[in-house]
């Protein structure tokens, strides 16, 4: 989503508000999905090493 964010502001293009939303949205859920992935792979790594 940053390229989609990045591509737009570089063209011009004019978003709308709720065009606006849907990227920061989409880009949130990204990020909380990578967040969620990070800590069960950090639960992982520490059942594995006791």
């Amino acid at each position: 989503m940053f390229v989609v964010r990045g591509v737009t502001q570089v063209l011009g293009t004019a978003l709308s508000s709720g065009m606006d939303a849907a990227i920061s949205g989409i880009a949130g859920i990204g990020h909380i999905c990578l967040g969620i992935s990070l800590v069960l792979l950090l639960i992982q790594i520490k059942h594995k090493v006791k």
